[in-house]
């Protein structure tokens, strides 16, 4: 049992607002996987698949972010079977775990 979450943090143009709505989303990603419910997980999709930002400081970042941006995208259209979900949710974490240890 999931309790009501929280609101989406608002999308502002900052490196620490992004990173509150990819929180929020990978929250919902795990609500939709262990609950097996399409709502949260489509949200957090929809949340992961917005542009990533246009930041000249990202660095190598800016491939993580559209690799991420794409891999939502994906996951948007067609993963429907548990084992398929799992599977997206991992490639997604370890996109954001690789951005996150990028220098």
């Amino acid at each position: 049992e999931f309790h009501t979450p929280p609101p989406l943090p608002p999308d502002q143009d900052t490196v620490p607002a992004r990173m509150a709505r990819h929180r929020w989303a990978a929250d919902r990603l795990w609500e939709g996987l262990v609950g097996a419910d399409d709502a949260p997980w489509q949200a957090g999709l929809t949340v992961l698949a917005a542009a990533p930002l246009r930041w000249p400081e990202l660095g190598e970042r800016k491939n993580l972010a559209r690799l991420l941006q794409q891999q939502a995208e994906q996951a948007r259209r067609g993963v429907d079977k548990p084992a398929d979900r799992a599977r997206a949710y991992g490639e997604l974490l370890v996109t954001c775990a690789a951005c996150h240890t990028a220098k």
